[in-house]
């Protein structure tokens, strides 16, 4: 008999309020870590802004003195498109988490949740405590079983 299995219904009453009180919890923290992604998002575009301004300054300076080397418009190139790239996984991995809060709430789409949370392990240590937390939290048969 597992703990799941107790025949004292205290203890039942007891574990659906947890695993409740966890799926709120899990619910609000994909939000706020969304939010803080969404926020570091806007600080790299920031930095993008500000760098894009001193090398189109560099860029203009350039074309007057007729210096020889590499051009700072390639440095412009590479380092937008690197940026551009970070943006769109930033963009796109708060939204994939606000989707999950709403599965959280909803119990559904068990799957998206798990895949979410292993993609929130990769970024470290935030994201790995949550993804992990939160494959703790769904893989509990009693969690498991609310989900459609």
């Amino acid at each position: 008999m597992s703990e799941y299995d107790s025949p004292d219904p205290g203890w039942q009453q007891y574990r659906v309020q947890m695993d409740e009180n966890n799926l709120r919890t899990l619910a609000v923290l994909y939000k706020v870590w969304a939010a803080m992604q969404a926020l570091v998002m806007c600080c790299v575009g920031g930095y993008l802004f500000i760098v894009g301004a001193a090398v189109t300054g560099a860029v203009a300076a350039d074309q007057t003195r007729g210096h020889a080397g590499p051009p700072p418009g390639l440095f412009v190139g590479i380092f937008g498109s690197i940026f551009f790239v970070v943006a769109t996984l930033l963009v796109t991995t708060s939204v994939l988490n606000c989707f999950a809060s709403r599965w959280i709430e909803q119990r559904k789409n068990w799957t998206g949740i798990i895949v979410m949370a292993a993609l929130n392990c990769l970024s470290i240590p935030l994201g790995l405590g949550l993804g992990v937390f939160t494959m703790i939290v769904l893989n509990r048969p009693s969690v498991r079983s609310r989900f459609l």
